[in-house]
Parts: C-alpha cells; sequence; structure tokens
C-alpha cells in the first residue's frame, strides 16, 4: 500500500499530525519505535504548563490562543480531561525575563493578567515566600495539559479516522524523490507514500541529519514530593508556578493532582544521547530541588515519591523548527522544541501536513543553520525577544494574524491598574477567532466545536 503521509515519531507532535493527517481524509502511516504514550523521550511526566502570556516571545501568543481551541475540541471528541485551568502564577524581580516577558506579551495581546508585590503576594498565597523585591504575574486562564492522555487521544483520532499505526518499529533510514518517499525499517523491510514527516524528538537530528539544524539533547528531571501541607498544596489552593531568581536556575511546580507536588528546573545543562540517557536520579538532584522549594514553596517540600528523567531538544535560541525539508519538498520537518513545546502539539498537528501539501501557500523551508544570537538561552538567562522565523509559515497558514507594533519591556504597573487595563480589554482578546471565516467557511468563533477547521477545502 502506498501512503499519503508517513509520519516518524508518534509521540506528543507526531501522535497529533497523524490525528490531523488522518482528519483530512489522508492515508498515514505511523511509526513508532517504542509503544504508545511511553516515558522514553519527551511527552511525559503526567502534567505541562499551559499558558497565554509568554515571556519566551510575543510571536507564540496566536499559536497558543488557537492551541486551546484544539485541546478543547480534541478533549471534546475523545471525551477525555486534557487541560485544566489552575491559573499560572510567575514570579521574580520586575527585569527578570520571566517578568517582563510575561508582562510585555500580556499588554501586546491584552491578555487578562495581575500584577502583585511581595506583600500582596503572601496575603493571597501564604504558603508561598517572595523575596522582597519580587513581584508576580498571574494569568487566569494559565494552567495544566496532560501529556500521555494527549498522546493518547490524537493516537485514538487517528485511528479512528483510518491510520494504519506500528509501534515497537524502529526506522533505519527513508529516501526521498520527485516520485514520493520511501522508509527503510530496522528488519530490512520498506513503506512508501507521498509525503514524509518526521516528528522523532530526541531523535530528530539522527533521523533527519541533512536538515542541519544543530540540536542539543539535554537531560532534565521531574520531581513528585508529597506536601508537607496537604491542604496548601491542594488544586484549588495554588495555582502552577514559574520562578527566576538571580544565580539560580529557573524552576517550577505543579499543584497536587492527587500523586504529588512535582516541581522540576527548567533546564539542566547537561547534555545527553538519546539511545544512552542516564535515567538514575542522584541524591545530589534531589537536594537541588529540595532547596529550591524551601525558598518558594516549602508546603511542597514533604518526603520524596518519585522522579522522571526526560529529554530537551533545543535550538541554539530555542525556538522551533517547524516546516519543509530545505532540499525534499516531500517532507516535513518538526523539531528543536527545547523545553517548551508539548502545549503546541495540536497546533503543530493542524499545520504540518499543509506545510508538505502542494497547494500553491507559501511553505518556506527552515533554516538550515540557526546558530544566530541565542535569543532565548536559559544559560545566560535571556527571554526571547523577537519572532521565531521557522513557525512563519506555520502562523500563515491559518490564523488572521494581527500585527502589533513591538514594545520595549515596560516596567510593570500596580496589581489595581493592571486589573483594570487588562480586565476591560478581555473581551476584545476573546474576539480574535472571530474576526473572519476560514477558506472553509468555517467561522472561526466555531473553531473549537470542530476537530479541524480546514477539514472540507482539503479533502
Amino acid at each position: 500500500m502506498r501512503y499519503d503521509a508517513i509520519v516518524l515519531g508518534l509521540g506528543g507532535m507526531g501522535s497529533a499530525v497523524a490525528a490531523h493527517a488522518a482528519a483530512r481524509g489522508m492515508r498515514v502511516l505511523g511509526l513508532e519505535q517504542f509503544d504508545p504514550a511511553h516515558a522514553l523521550g519527551s511527552s511525559h511526566g503526567a502534567t505541562r504548563i499551559i499558558r497565554q502570556a509568554y515571556f519566551e516571545s510575543p510571536a507564540y501568543v496566536p499559536l497558543l490562543r488557537r492551541a486551546y481551541e484544539l485541546w478543547d475540541a480534541l478533549a471534546e471528541r475523545t471525551r477525555t480531561t486534557l487541560r485544566v485551568q489552575t491559573g499560572g502564577l510567575f514570579v521574580g524581580r520586575p527585569q527578570t525575563p520571566i517578568v517582563a516577558g510575561t508582562i510585555a506579551s500580556a499588554r501586546q495581546w491584552e491578555l487578562a493578567h495581575d500584577v502583585y508585590d511581595a506583600r500582596e503576594l503572601r496575603e493571597r498565597w501564604p504558603m508561598l515566600t517572595p523575596l522582597p523585591d519580587e513581584i508576580g504575574v498571574f494569568e487566569a486562564v494559565a494552567g495544566a495539559v496532560f501529556p500521555e492522555a494527549g498522546v493518547r487521544a490524537h493516537l485514538d483520532v487517528a485511528a479512528a479516522e483510518g491510520a494504519g499505526l506500528r509501534f515497537r518499529t524502529p526506522v533505519r533510514g527513508w529516501d526521498a524523490g520527485d516520485d514520493g518517499v520511501r522508509v527503510t525499517l530496522a528488519d530490512g523491510s520498506h513503506v512508501e507514500g507521498e509525503r514524509l514527516a518526521i516528528c522523532a524528538g530526541p531523535w530528530f537530528a539522527k533521523i533527519a541529519p541533512d536538515v542541519g539544524l544543530p540540536l542539543t539533547i539535554e537531560r532534565n528531571v521531574q520531581f513528585w514530593f508529597a506536601p508537607r501541607d496537604s491542604a496548601a498544596m491542594r488544586l484549588s489552593a495554588v495555582p502552577i508556578y514559574g520562578v527566576e531568581r538571580p544565580g539560580a536556575r529557573m524552576f517550577y511546580g505543579f499543584p497536587d493532582f492527587g500523586d504529588g507536588a512535582k516541581v522540576a528546573h527548567h533546564g539542566s545543562g547537561v547534555t545527553a544521547d538519546p539511545d544512552a540517557l542516564d535515567r538514575t536520579v542522584r541524591d545530589d538532584e534531589i537536594a537541588a530541588v529540595r532547596a529550591a522549594l524551601d525558598a518558594f514553596v516549602p508546603a511542597a517540600n514533604g518526603p520524596f515519591l518519585r522522579a522522571a528523567v526526560c529529554m530537551y531538544s533545543n535550538t541554539p535560541d530555542e525556538h522551533f523548527a517547524i516546516g519543509a525539508h530545505p532540499r525534499q519538498p516531500r517532507v516535513v520537518v518538526a523539531g528543536g522544541f527545547s523545553g517548551h513545546g508539548y502545549k503546541f502539539t495540536p497546533v503543530v498537528g493542524n499545520s504540518s501536513p499543509r506545510c508538505s501539501r502542494r497547494t500553491g501557500r507559501d511553505s518556506r523551508s527552515i533554516s538550515s543553520h540557526r546558530t544566530g544570537s541565542s535569543s532565548a538561552s536559559r544559560a545566560r538567562g535571556k527571554a526571547a525577544d523577537r519572532p521565531f522565523p521557522s513557525a512563519r509559515p506555520m502562523l500563515d497558514a491559518w490564523i488572521p494574524l494581527r500585527r502589533p507594533t513591538r514594545r520595549a519591556s515596560l516596567p510593570p504597573p500596580s496589581r489595581t491598574s493592571a486589573r483594570r487595563s487588562c480586565r476591560a480589554s478581555s473581551v476584545r482578546a476573546r474576539r480574535c477567532f472571530r474576526s473572519r471565516c476560514s477558506t472553509a467557511a468555517i467561522c472561526r468563533s466555531r473553531a473549537a466545536r470542530c476537530w479541524c477547521a480546514d477539514r472540507s477545502s482539503s479533502r
């Protein structure tokens, strides 16, 4: 059988690509070297943060708005809980990227948010211990998505739409030409198709070395603790949070979803080979995250429960690499999600099949040498301050993007003025997807109620 699309990798991104491609009526084959929703790559660990006021860059906000709609549509179709709104709190000194960048994105896109000084933070969340010179930015629509459940939901949709899904099926290599693509499996057999999507996560550079994307695979550890104060860490009491302090790695955490309070550092600096990853968690790693908890949320710092090792696939600027292969128009690649990509999986899935379709749409390839200034480097503590070039075709593919004037980071307003200005504009912000209809004549205000807004136009 010759397929319309072959998807390499069925983790977070690949499962979404397979689901959306199959929902468009394409004959899809998905290949995965491990079991479904496995814990050996990047899309596991029970929870991931989802938010809209994005400190990495305001350019991500339209994608995030669409991601919320698509997560809810997937949850409705599969009758699965995939997203929980807990609110999100991001704490640091006013000039730190996590604070200044969050405020800049919120103001630029008129997203509702509140700003608190240290005293106000302690009053609202007495379990937290901010420093006197720190402030916090609270976004009510932030929360958590569930990665394993999301992968399974996308796989269920793909299978229901007729996709063939093969697990425990490693790939040896692939070729592409004018007449299609051919994938060689580890057992020496071949499968053929019209197009190929490479969504191999940490194995991206091994599957597609000719793309020339300089990826660094980073080992990271997620930890779960039994809260010292279970009432303080219950789901209704504390939001998801991120904290950035001078001389320390950024760290983030979650309320207790029933399996302990999860916390992790965002980035470790420890490079790894995905085929030889050290999955043993050391005592000094547990001690380091305990110190971070004691310094900000001691109520969570109870008995150690468990830990899980995952991998980041970092590009030099920590922005995504999504688009057509630079030399193979039948191949689309999606990689380099740099530790902040899972929340975008339904958007990547909805857009990636379009990148390799020959429709006359501008499907520019990704850069093969994204080695410029690292504007989002965690190692240097800098936030991204420019749009990510490789995602531009994906943005143009589906959203009537409003292009506001770029603004410099502004000093945070008072809590009162932030509430007044941002809440007053929240209605305008929600009208983003109602501005005009898609090419399928399906109004964007209905997008959350349909699986694929462009489905009828692409069959």
